[in-house]
């Protein structure tokens, strides 16, 4: 509809980018234009688009999945599933997972793991470097996978010398579920930039997650974050009252690393989970899993 105004000159601008870099052009040019719209009354609020939360939450999920939507999406929750607030302070909650944290930190050896993570980065560029040697840029044809060479080109430098997955692993065994993905699908970069292999039979073998999921839930970083998760939601449990039980909501549940970690704390205490997630094939999985 807009490209149908002919005399209509359009420029496309970075927002996020250019407002910092040039807020006198923001402000001048930008917020000016938008206080003389309001001021005329001419400036229209953006389509609000209500899934009900109870029956229709996977709906709203598989509408922004899709991308088309431009406005808001609103989940509405009616005054029957809304419960009086939690009597849990947040000082004490936070000085619970304080504890929690340092404990776990301490138990990691975070120089060793460090060395380690120095090395998986190193691993990874060896495999954007042979990817993009000879590689012909035109050869490269969907708009993601131009803006993805991009951005490998400029994370190939480094010349420290060839270093390999058993290395990264000696340094801290943490880290060998990234290795395993990155053994993987590193050698495939070059046909996944162009097309000639998907990648989501790279990440997702015929549909399985056993590649990815010791990434999200055995891997000694994602296992720390979700051990402070961990730590929260037993500090809730442990404060509700006698009968009370929770409703839980988790936004981009993924792989379900989290939520493997976090259900059996909430066995006894939760009327209702929800895994929610912009992937169909999560969904699936979850459902088969946890269901």
């Amino acid at each position: 509809r807009a490209g149908a105004i002919r005399h209509v000159a359009y420029d496309v601008r970075d927002m996020s980018a250019e407002a910092p870099m040039n807020p006198e052009w923001f402000q001048r040019s930008v917020l000016r234009v938008l206080a003389q719209r309001a001021s005329a009354e001419v400036v229209h609020s953006l389509p609000v688009y209500e899934f009900d939360i109870v029956h229709r939450v996977q709906d709203a999920f598989r509408f922004l999945a899709n991308g088309k939507n431009t406005g808001k999406v609103v989940l509405r929750m009616s005054c029957a599933h809304v419960a009086p607030a939690l009597q849990l302070g947040f000082g004490a909650l936070r000085s619970r997972l304080d504890a929690s944290a340092g404990a776990a930190a301490a138990a990691i050896d975070l120089d060793r793991l460090a060395d380690a993570l120095s090395l998986l980065d190193r691993l990874c560029r060896q495999f954007v470097r042979e990817a993009l040697k000879g590689l012909d840029p035109t050869t490269v044809v969907k708009w993601h996978h131009k803006l993805l060479l991009q951005w490998c080109a400029g994370a190939r430098d480094g010349g420290e010398g060839q270093v390999d997955g058993a290395a990264v692993e000696r340094a801290h065994a943490g880290v060998a579920p990234e290795v395993a993905l990155a053994s993987r699908c590193g050698p495939h970069l070059r046909a996944a930039l162009q097309g000639t292999t998907a990648y989501q039979e790279l990440l997702f073998p015929g549909g399985s997650m056993d590649a990815v999921l010791p990434v999200y839930q055995d891997a000694v970083v994602a296992n720390f974050y979700n051990g402070v998760v961990l730590a929260a939601v037993e500090a809730v449990v442990a404060g509700l009252e006698d009968g009370r039980q929770l409703c839980v909501l988790e936004v981009g549940a993924g792989t379900g690393g989290t939520a493997a970690m976090v259900l059996p704390a909430l066995q006894n205490a939760c009327a209702q989970y929800l895994f929610t997630d912009v992937s169909e094939v999560f969904l699936l999985q979850a459902q088969q899993r946890f269901a």
